[in-house]
């Protein structure tokens, strides 16, 4: 089956229907949310294994202004809850919605296959993250690039590494380093396909361990939307 003929399966449409009808969730929200992930097979084919496999119930939003809440964004394995920052559904920056679901969407997989042993704070609250296994950190942060990669390629089929790196430059240091004489080139130490997605090979989650998830003792520089996704 060709990728771009995939199709969200009825529990997975369920799953955005209820989070449609949520008390806080305005149309924009879910129409936005529903768009980056219909418009992209890496996704579809996530939320349909996520939902299957009892790894994900619910989306929710998480309101990252809001310090009356103890709630966290990212993953909660305990509720088999995704929670996506309003402010970036209210804004629209569906890269970086594409990324935040690739990344939480893995993790899901992850807790369903008893690899993610606790619940995955993506709002930067370092502690809980560095107990994270280390792999399976850098398996979600390669899911996140290639949901990335997967959205932006939808609109631009010639996708360049130049174009990641200019879109979402956050997103992008992990995987590409700035090279004196060439620019924006791939990272040394990761393979990177020819369609610029990453493969979770032995090799490039090591690699991805290297540049990501040993840099989370180190507060990103990232500040557009405050306590998201590192």
């Amino acid at each position: 089956m060709n990728l771009r003929d995939q199709r969200l399966e009825t529990p997975a449409r369920r799953l955005l229907n209820n989070f449609g009808a949520l008390s806080d969730v305005e149309p924009c929200h879910v129409a936005t949310l529903t768009r980056v992930i219909t418009e992209s097979a890496h996704l579809i084919r996530q939320l349909n294994a996520a939902v299957a496999s009892c790894g994900l119930r619910r989306f929710e939003l998480f309101d990252p202004t809001d310090a009356s809440t103890d709630r966290l964004g990212g993953y909660d394995r305990m509720l088999r809850t995704i929670r996506i920052p309003a402010t970036v559904l209210a804004e629209g920056d569906e890269p970086e919605i594409a990324y935040l679901l690739g990344h939480d969407l893995q993790h899901a997989l992850n807790s369903s296959a008893g690899t993610d042993h606790r619940s995955h704070d993506a709002t930067g609250r370092l502690p809980d993250l560095l107990m994270i296994d280390r792999l399976e950190e850098s398996r979600t942060a390669i899911a996140g690039w290639n949901a990335l990669v997967d959205h932006l390629r939808s609109r631009r089929p010639d996708l360049t590494l130049q174009d990641v790196y200019t879109t979402s430059p956050d997103r992008a240091t992990s995987v590409v380093i700035m090279e004196p004489a060439l620019g924006i080139a791939p990272s040394r130490n990761l393979l990177i396909n020819d369609d610029l997605t990453v493969d979770p090979s032995f090799h490039n989650l090591q690699a991805m361990a290297q540049n990501y998830t040993d840099q989370l003792a180190i507060p990103p520089a990232y500040e557009r939307y405050p306590q998201v996704g590192v």
